[in-house]
């Protein structure tokens, strides 16, 4: 009795296409800014319409010198401006740490790198200042609120 080889093969290129192609369509990863001028701007992310990750600031900052006699804590840190869209979120601010007698400029930036990747960059950049060196320690916990995908 013969067989047949090739449908066999087609059944699986055909699974392949279908499940590479659900794969894409299922998820769709897009930013929206949240916030507002008087409580400040943070990114939410959404697959689709589904809210994914949302999280009550950006970072949390803890400042120090090199003899750790001074310390400072910016906690749960949200932008003053924006300016992006769905794939691309960049939040900027300043902050005047008194403990310091310095200004604090920081950017919080979002990229859809694809359907299933966000990326976030932050940037701090401190001006001169009394304390010649500023050492610091970023926390990024976990999101408050992360639900399943």
């Amino acid at each position: 009795m013969p067989t047949n080889k090739t449908a066999p093969r087609f059944f699986l290129i055909y699974l392949v296409i279908l499940f590479s192609h659900s794969t894409a369509i299922c998820q769709q990863l897009s930013l929206k800014l949240a916030g507002d001028e008087k409580t400040g701007y943070r990114v939410d992310i959404y697959n689709n319409n589904r809210l994914l990750v949302n999280d009550t600031g950006e970072f949390s900052l803890q400042l120090f010198n090199n003899d750790l006699s001074t310390t400072a804590n910016i906690q749960y840190w949200k932008g003053d401006s924006w300016t992006g869209n769905t794939q691309h979120i960049t939040l900027k601010g300043d902050a005047y740490i008194k403990e310091f007698d310095a200004n604090l400029s920081v950017s919080v930036k979002y990229e859809v790198v694809s359907s299933n990747i966000v990326k976030k960059r932050s940037n701090c950049c401190s001006l001169p200042c009394r304390a010649c060196y500023i050492y610091y320690s970023k926390q990024q916990g976990p999101p408050e609120n992360l639900t399943d995908m």
